[in-house]
């Protein structure tokens, strides 16, 4: 059995932490950023079935990226630390993440703009707050690379599709430049 049909049966089965485990650590490419799409995807349009995830998972899950390590025990390999993060960071702050086809008809909440950081602010400010500022104050910054242009063409060719987009330069960012170059509070307050 390969990772992808392991993902489709916990994901059917409401096995979160299974799903979470296989995309980071089983997948070829692991790829950090499907856990909080996928789990916040069900509780927005939660289905009978399948029970729907605790809020506080996805917040345990993204905190333990932001520290290194893997959810639920483990270290994170070195070299992906920093592309974990990343993955994570540009996932939450993403104004829309979840691509059209990941969409199904009349899924309320996940067209909204900055649907992860709405839910889980909603969820529990402080609790989300509380992770976030791991992710800031560490010494190992983060650097947004790219524009949005570019992060779409990059996403088409991974898609197979063929983009023609020209690569912006790169910015460069400390945590005193605050997120995207804007102030930190000002972008929250932009977003909620």
């Amino acid at each position: 059995m390969d990772a992808k049909q392991i993902l489709a049966i916990c994901d059917s089965q409401g096995l979160w932490a299974g799903l979470i485990h296989t995309s980071c650590t089983k997948s070829p490419k692991p790829d950090f950023s499907f856990p909080v799409r996928s789990l916040l995807l069900v509780s927005l349009n939660p289905s009978p079935p399948r029970p729907s995830p605790d809020p506080y998972q996805l917040l345990l899950y993204v905190r333990y990226i932001f520290q290194g390590k893997r959810y639920p025990m483990g270290d994170i390999e070195v070299n992906r630390k920093s592309l974990a993060k990343a993955q994570v960071i540009a996932t939450i702050f993403e104004a829309h993440p979840f691509p059209s086809e990941e969409l199904k008809a009349g899924q309320r909440g996940a067209e909204e703009a900055y649907p992860v950081v709405k839910s889980l602010a909603r969820h529990d400010i402080r609790s989300f707050l509380s992770v976030l500022e791991i992710a800031f104050e560490t010494d190992d910054w983060v650097q947004f690379q790219g524009s949005k242009q570019e992060r779409a063409a990059r996403r088409a060719l991974a898609r197979g599709q063929t983009a023609s987009a020209k690569p912006a330069p790169k910015p460069t960012q400390s945590p005193a430049d605050g997120f995207g170059g804007k102030d930190y509070v000002a972008t929250c307050q932009e977003i909620l």
